[in-house]
């Protein structure tokens, strides 16, 4: 979002936030733009997440792959506008009657406020998108279609699935949001087609949509955005209430949000009841009605009078003990459910022969499904072996391996167990068994010795820390966190752009930064293997 002679200039990201629950980014976006002091200050020196850094540079190079095979078919009918290329530039390429534009600046301009964006893909109405029997993308011309000087408008999406479905009629999904933004700005300019809008996912999946229908539903759901918009003039920041600054929803899954830690911090210090782990919707707002609008509230008042079900009135109240503790000493702290609030999922004894395991992966451009690079385990000596599969024939022989280092484990003790985080290793183990063929009784007696400690934890104690992830959970132990957190690898976004980094440098030649970040990458994964072993002894000693 920005300012630009005293209007607003939006993108579809800001539309979309504006109509859905993270309003509160759109407010702080609108603060920021303008200039109040406390929102700049408040979003100073934010750090760009890996995972959204990944996204965007793998679906750059995804877009290059899909315009570089129509362009192989279409010649000079394609078009690939540069950076900082105006709108009158479409405007001209259209009129010229080009058949693709790709990157197409568009435009429209509403009451007090103006909408810009580049279209990743302009296909002139006499032309259809379709994948050839090579699997390249191609355009074809419509049976019986006339040159009108209109376009069709879509999107290239590095995404092997589709996006969910909508829940109501009359919804409208992100990338819908999209099309349709687009779609209105070439209506405005002129130049757009009623015949069709659409998505191009990865692989081989072209979702077609009817423009008109997705700009109605998309001009249902904004309108109360617009309204909102035109209450605020950019030259009036004093208008602009930056009052919240952390999402009121217990969760924020949205990946598009700038703000997560801002977020994070900021419940922590409002003492949002919010951090209450699996909140139900339903329950906040009947505490908050009733003055219980904090979790130190919580912690020292009776929430027995709501008809809460047992088990939630166990777990907010251990949660809010817990937080609230943990204000008070500064450190992270825990509560052990009493009564547990239901039957836990019993932490095994340890045997001599127990493994701690986890995989890094990587999403392969163009290619469905992940590629296993990396299926790291570790002893209770802090032993650790990594099978590394450097492209993808190697990554059956790796499975394989790895699956008779655990089968060597069995044989040696009946009682063994592999110990992860989360059900990732033991649905990627799966997924890896039915790619390669591993026999059904191995992969079933496999799966019985794994262990998510995740499922213990969250069955058995509370944490002020905001969850059981791995990373979360280690600041009980962060004496024993080695030099795998000092490494550019933190976290598993990490891992997928370190190793995207570390293809580039292959790609061009620079082999000792490849072999920088893959060592990076192994440190990486001997401390999540490592931090197994002691979330394990962590749950055992509490």
């Amino acid at each position: 979002m920005k300012v630009e002679n005293g209007r607003w200039r939006l993108d579809s990201r800001d539309i979309w936030r504006g109509m859905n629950c993270l309003d509160h980014c759109l407010q702080v976006s609108m603060a920021v733009a303008v200039g109040v002091q406390s929102a700049t200050d408040k979003v100073a020196g934010y750090p760009q997440s890996d995972a959204l850094r990944f996204r965007f540079e793998q679906g750059k190079d995804y877009e290059k792959l899909k315009f570089a095979e129509l362009a192989s078919s279409l010649g000079s009918e394609f078009v690939e506008l540069p950076d900082f290329t105006k709108v009158d530039q479409t405007l001209v390429l259209a009129k010229m009657g080009k058949i693709a534009i790709a990157q197409a600046p568009v435009y429209i301009s509403y009451d007090e406020f103006d909408y810009s964006a580049r279209a990743d893909l302009l296909l002139r109405s006499d032309y259809k998108l379709e994948y050839n029997e090579d699997g390249m993308l191609t355009s074809v011309p419509r049976e019986g279609a006339e040159v009108d000087g209109l376009y069709c408008v879509w999107d290239v999406k590095h995404s092997a699935e589709p996006e969910a479905k909508k829940v109501k009629p009359g919804e409208i999904t992100r990338y819908e949001a999209q099309l349709a933004m687009s779609y209105e700005a070439l209506l405005g300019m002129g130049i757009g087609s009623g015949l069709e809008a659409g998505l191009i996912y990865k692989g081989d999946d072209l979702a077609r949509f009817e423009p008109q229908q997705i700009l109605t539903d998309l001009r249902n759901n904004r309108s109360a955005l617009f309204a909102r918009l035109l209450e605020r003039n950019p030259l009036k920041p004093k208008l602009l209430e930056v009052l919240d600054w952390c999402c009121r929803s217990s969760s924020c899954s949205d990946a598009q949000c700038e703000y997560p830690i801002i977020c994070a911090k900021t419940k922590f210090e409002n003492d949002e009841i919010s951090q209450l782990q699996a909140l139900h919707y339903t329950h906040a707002p009947k505490l908050k009605d009733a003055g219980l609008d904090t979790v130190a509230k919580i912690a020292s008042g009776d929430i027995t009078g709501f008809g809460f079900p047992e088990n939630s009135l166990i777990r907010y109240k251990s949660f809010a003990l817990c937080i609230t503790k943990a204000k008070k000493t500064g450190k992270p702290e825990y509560e052990v459910f009493s009564p547990v609030r239901e039957e836990p999922s019993a932490l095994p004894a340890s045997t001599p022969q127990d493994l701690f395991i986890d995989f890094e992966t990587y999403t392969p451009l163009n290619k469905q499904g992940k590629f296993y690079y990396m299926l790291g385990v570790a002893n209770w000596d802090e032993e650790i072996k990594q099978y590394v599969a450097e492209n993808e024939l190697e990554e059956k022989d790796r499975f394989f391996e790895f699956v008779d280092h655990l089968e060597l484990a069995i044989s040696q003790n009946a009682e063994v167990h592999f110990y992860h985080v989360n059900h990732t290793e033991a649905t990627e183990t799966k997924a890896l068994a039915a790619r390669h063929g591993l026999e059904p009784d191995r992969l079933a007696s496999l799966l019985t010795h794994y262990v998510d400690l995740i499922a213990v934890a969250s069955k058995s104690v509370a944490v002020s820390v905001g969850g059981y992830g791995l990373k979360k959970i280690e600041k009980f132990f962060p004496e024993k966190v080695k030099d795998g957190r000092e490494t550019d690898t933190e976290d598993g976004a990490d891992s997928l752009w370190q190793y995207y980094r570390y293809l580039k440098a292959i790609e061009s030649g620079d082999i000792a930064s490849s072999d920088s970040i893959m060592e990076d990458i192994k440190k990486y994964n001997k401390q999540d293997c490592v931090s197994l072993k002691h979330y394990y002894n962590w749950l055992a000693s509490i």
